[in-house]
Formats: structure tokens, C-alpha cells, sequence
């Protein structure tokens, strides 16, 4: 793929506000996870921590309740802090507090992170688990929900980090994350770019200027200074979902989609 193609597969998803945004992001994953139920009979995805749970879960959790098959989904989480599962830091309670402690996703298809070994042992025991469920070649999720941080990171993919760099684990361990817990474990960059689709979500009026260094100015970054922009899947899509307050700093005008049944505006960037 050259540089040019990669972003034809790149949607901006812009958004009057966060309830608009919950209700549109809650559609695209219940659209993803039956086509995925349909294609393959099972729907594989993970997710993040930070605002991320709290912005999906509205739509998730009411009007998609009864129609989301939760019986076939394989959960997991693109990064996780390495603390006990029931941890306030964790990302697992998060998700569980916002999203599938409502639903009837069975406890077993959720996979947590094992607190009761090394740091480094949690890593492979957490890669161990993908193969489980994906055999021994480099796992293709359904989706990949990802957040970005203030200073452009997603996982616990942090700017110049040396993991950045990691070709050969699909789970890493990391213990000096500049923001804390500094103790976790993320998916690697081959992992989340071989998905099927990727899916950012970011709302508000702080992630505004970092928007445009992401989204507008990828060409003048220097290596590793945003991880959030060397999220580019292999074959896959990437969607950025986002509201207004987020896009206000963005050079291009998105128009209307009428794909959607929402007002939701896409901005397709070629």
C-alpha cells in the first residue's frame, strides 16, 4: 500500500455532539458485530479504557441491548493496566460498569488480564489467550476501539516510546508509562493495524488541536511523535468518530452522508 491508498480507507465521522456521537458509534458497532455474526459467527473486538467506554455505552446499553447478539462476541483489551480486574484504574471495570454488566455477554467471552503473575507473564499470558480464540497467526480483530490521549497516544502506545518499534509480540509489556498506573499491557502496532477496522473515537474541545496534527499533518510528525497516527490498518479500515468541539481546528468541510441514518456528517478524505 503507498501512502495514498491507506488514507482512501480513512472515514471522519464528525458529529454534532457526544450524545449524537454515542448513538452513531453504538450503531457502527452493532452493524460491525452482525456482519462479522453473519460472515463468521462470532464477533471479535476490544476496547479501550478512558472516555472511551463511558462515550459508547448509551446506545449500547438501551435501543441495542435486545438486538446485539453478546453470546457470539470474543472481548478484549487493547491495553490494560496491570491491577486486580475490580481495580478503579482498570480498564476491564470501566467497560463492565458502563457496558457489559448491562447486556447479556456472557462473563467467559470477556478477557481479562491475570493479576496474579508478573508483569511480563501477564503479556504472554494475555497473548496466549488471543490464540485461543484466533489459532497462531497474528490475530484480524472485527474492530479495534480505540481512544487517544492529550499527548497523542492509543493502548499504551506512548510518543517515542521503544515499543513503538515492536514487530514480533502482539502483547507487550510496559512499566514505565509516562502516565500512570506506569505498570500495563498493550497490543502492538502489527496487532491493531492488522484489524478489520479500527475505530477512534474522540470528542470534545481538548482533543482539538491534536486532531489536526493526526488527521491534517501526518506528514510533518517526526517518528514516533504521535502513535495515534500510526494507526493505518494493513487491509483494514480506519473511522475516526468525533464531535464538533473536536473538529473545530479542521481544515476540511465534511459534508452530509446520507449513508447514515443519523445527522451525522462524514468527511471521506482521499
Amino acid at each position: 500500500h503507498n501512502q495514498k491508498e491507506m488514507e482512501h480507507t480513512r472515514q471522519v465521522h464528525v458529529c454534532e455532539d457526544a450524545k449524537e456521537l454515542s448513538a452513531f458509534v453504538g450503531d457502527f458497532i452493532a452493524a460491525q458485530s452482525a456482519e462479522a455474526i453473519k460472515a463468521r459467527g462470532t464477533f471479535t473486538v476490544a476496547f479501550s479504557g478512558g472516555s472511551l467506554p463511558a462515550a459508547v455505552a448509551p446506545k449500547l446499553v438501551a435501543d441495542l441491548k435486545e438486538t446485539i447478539e453478546w453470546s457470539k462476541w470474543q472481548v478484549f483489551f487493547s491495553d490494560e493496566r496491570y491491577t486486580n480486574p475490580e481495580d478503579k484504574d482498570s480498564n476491564f471495570k470501566a467497560c463492565n460498569d458502563a457496558i457489559f454488566s448491562h447486556v447479556s455477554l456472557p462473563a467467559q467471552n470477556v478477557h481479562k488480564l491475570d493479576h496474579n503473575v508478573s508483569l511480563s507473564e501477564a503479556a504472554t499470558k494475555y497473548q496466549e489467550e488471543l490464540k485461543q480464540v484466533f489459532g497462531n497467526e497474528l490475530p484480524v480483530f472485527d474492530l479495534i476501539l480505540l481512544g487517544m490521549g492529550p499527548d497523542g497516544h492509543t493502548c499504551s502506545l506512548f510518543p517515542f516510546h521503544p515499543l513503538l518499534s515492536e514487530s514480533t509480540a502482539w502483547v507487550a509489556p510496559i512499566s514505565d508509562s509516562p502516565k500512570p498506573p506506569p505498570e500495563r499491557i498493550t497490543f502492538t502496532l502489527p496487532l491493531v493495524n492488522n484489524a478489520r477496522v479500527c475505530a477512534f473515537v474522540a470528542a470534545g474541545d481538548g482533543k482539538k488541536e491534536m486532531l489536526v496534527k493526526v488527521l491534517e499533518q501526518k506528514a510533518q510528525l517526526k517518528v514516533g511523535e504521535l502513535p495515534s497516527a500510526l494507526i493505518a490498518p494493513t487491509t483494514g479500515q480506519l473511522h475516526w468518530f468525533i464531535d464538533k468541539p473536536a473538529a473545530a481546528h479542521l481544515a476540511q468541510p465534511y459534508s452530509p452522508t446520507a449513508s447514515h441514518r443519523t445527522s451525522a456528517t462524514t468527511l471521506i478524505t482521499h
